[in-house]
C-alpha cells in the first residue's frame, strides 16, 4: 500500500523527480510505501519527510483506491523570531 500528499503552496505543486528501474525519469507526488504497523498518515509524512526534508501536515484524504491513498497536505507556517 502506498501513501502519498498533493501540497499546493504559492501556485505551485510539490513534485519529486524519481529514476525507474526501465532508466525513465518519472514525476510523482511525495509518498511511498506504508510499513508494518503505520498508518496512511504516518507513512505520508515520513515519506513526505525522507524524499524531500520538509515537515507537513495532513489536511485531508483525498482519495483512498487501489491500494493508494491520497493526501492533501501543507508545510506547517514558520513563526519568525
Amino acid at each position: 500500500m502506498i501513501a502519498e500528499a498533493i501540497i499546493i503552496q504559492n501556485d505551485s505543486v510539490l513534485m519529486v523527480k524519481q529514476y525507474v528501474e526501465r532508466g525513465d525519469i518519472v514525476w510523482n507526488f511525495p509518498g511511498g510505501g506504508i510499513e508494518e504497523g503505520e498508518s496512511p498518515e504516518q507513512a505520508c509524512i515520513r515519506e513526505v519527510h525522507e524524499e524531500t526534508g520538509f515537515d507537513i501536515q495532513l489536511k485531508a484524504l483525498l482519495h483512498e483506491g487501489n491500494e493508494k491513498f491520497s493526501f492533501i497536505g501543507e508545510e506547517p507556517h514558520r513563526c519568525l523570531s
